[in-house]
């Protein structure tokens, strides 16, 4: 798969979906897949993500596979490939619009 990278035009949320959109219609991807086609952000706010992304239901588990260190790795999948990218607010800023 082409690496896409920031500069053409995604930034973190919207770029992590698309890749994982993309790796979605391909049969599916675990969190190491989408860090790799990533422009050198911390592996840990993929994971945020797509771990967010499956807590809402916007990604679904549907299988698991062995890493190269004797582990197991979660296959995902998008659920609804034509959504756009779901935002994550962090818990601190959660229902303050409107606050001064």
């Amino acid at each position: 798969m082409k690496r896409v990278l920031p500069s053409d035009g995604l930034t973190g949320p919207q770029h992590y979906w698309k890749m994982m959109v993309a790796l979605s219609a391909k049969g599916g991807f675990t969190i190491a897949d989408v860090h790799g086609l990533t422009n050198g952000c911390a592996l840990r706010t993929v994971k945020a993500y797509v771990l967010f992304c499956a807590k809402q239901g916007h990604a679904l588990a549907i299988g698991a596979r062995p890493t190269v260190k004797n582990r197991t790795a979660t296959i995902y999948r998008v659920k609804d490939r034509r959504q756009p990218a779901p935002i994550q607010r962090r818990a601190s800023f959660e229902n303050r619009q409107g606050r001064g």
